[in-house]
């Protein structure tokens, strides 16, 4: 069986790339010059089995495993429990197709011209009987300078909140991404590009379906010198195909007046019964952004939908899912589009 498009970058592979499933060019700058990957040293019954084993320094978080990576000296991937270069994830049972799914997101949050460390697919090693080996997601460490790492740290920990989704002792939403991003702006760069990116991050948040998007998916890197910067973009996914798992549009309030219940969105509180473009006008207005910056920032997303589609439909996500994905963001963009009051 031979690959199409590369497992890196999507784009169409030349006859002699189709059995490796990648173009040399892409390989190398996210393994390097001198490797020669094609697939895992191992099956995904020797993951699910032994390898999370192997390694004592990253545990596994929610359903997905994870798993640490290196090159070795040989030029192939291994298991480390330290020095890590990449973290492999493989699709949890309960989530098929995950792997496939961050992979099209990660590359559409490419598209859209965010910070995001280098990433693709990687099969793992064939077993017998498999007509094509499981695909898994392999992305680079942000967190490391060469075998230095860097210190960084989670929103939630930074802001002292204990729950993730911004959750007070009663249950409540109590974080919305308004205050957050006015923490990020007060506390780690208020600068017109930070602005615009927190922004940006929170509307694709709701555009492209990822209402996992909470508190300890937003970085904070602390340099040895220089000033705080914001982690590029990680765990970036559409939840739209889990229907079990996608219970909300977000996974925090959009607006501080949301906050603890106090009130909703305009948009939710109309007919529509969704956010819609003018409560992100007000998000914006919140987190000190120009409003037609905003609004600047809103139609160039918009104008992006022809390509986003194309990405989704080149992926490697099963047909079914691909369908789901592209109506939900065809929706999201029309309601992006009414910057109105309703």
């Amino acid at each position: 069986m031979t690959y199409e498009r590369c497992l890196i970058g999507l784009h169409p592979l030349k006859q002699k790339e189709k059995a490796a499933g990648r173009c040399v060019k892409e390989s190398q700058a996210l393994f390097g010059k001198d490797s020669d990957i094609y697939q895992l040293p191992f099956t995904r019954s020797d993951f699910v089995r032994t390898q999370p084993a192997k390694q004592k320094g990253m545990s596994i978080s929610g359903v997905q495993p994870k798993l640490s990576l290196r090159m070795s000296d040989q030029g192939q991937l291994e298991v480390t429990p330290t020095s890590g270069e990449y973290i492999l994830k493989p699709s949890p049972e309960q989530f098929p197709g995950l792997a496939e799914n961050e992979h099209a997101i990660m590359c559409c949050m490419k598209e859209l011209d965010f910070d995001i460390p280098g990433f693709g697919l990687i099969p793992f090693a064939g077993e017998d009987g498999q007509e094509r080996a499981e695909l898994a997601f392999i992305i680079e460490r942000y967190d490391r300078h060469g075998s230095v790492k860097v210190h960084q740290e989670q929103l939630d920990g930074a802001m002292s909140v204990n729950d993730k989704y911004g959750l007070n002792a009663v249950g409540q939403p109590a974080i919305s991404y308004e205050q957050a991003a006015r923490f990020l702006v007060t506390n780690v760069d208020g600068s017109l590009q930070s602005k615009r990116e927190i922004f940006k991050r929170v509307v694709c948040a709701y555009m492209l379906g990822n209402n996992d998007f909470h508190l300890r998916n937003i970085g904070i890197i602390h340099p040895a010198n220089g000033p705080l910067l914001l982690a590029p973009v990680y765990d970036f996914v559409s939840v739209v195909p889990y229907h079990e798992s996608f219970g909300s549009t977000l996974a925090l309030p959009l607006l501080a007046r949301e906050e603890c219940d106090q009130s909703l969105a305009d948009g939710l509180d109309s007919g529509i019964g969704e956010y819609i473009g003018y409560d992100f006008l007000e998000f914006a207005r919140g987190i000190g952004l120009n409003e037609n910056l905003a609004k600047k920032e809103l139609d160039k997303l918009l104008l992006a939908q022809e390509k986003i589609f194309g990405i989704i439909n080149d992926s490697y996500m099963s047909d079914e899912h691909k369908e789901k994905v592209t109506q939900y963001i065809n929706r999201r963009m029309m309601l992006l589009d009414m910057t109105d009051k309703p």
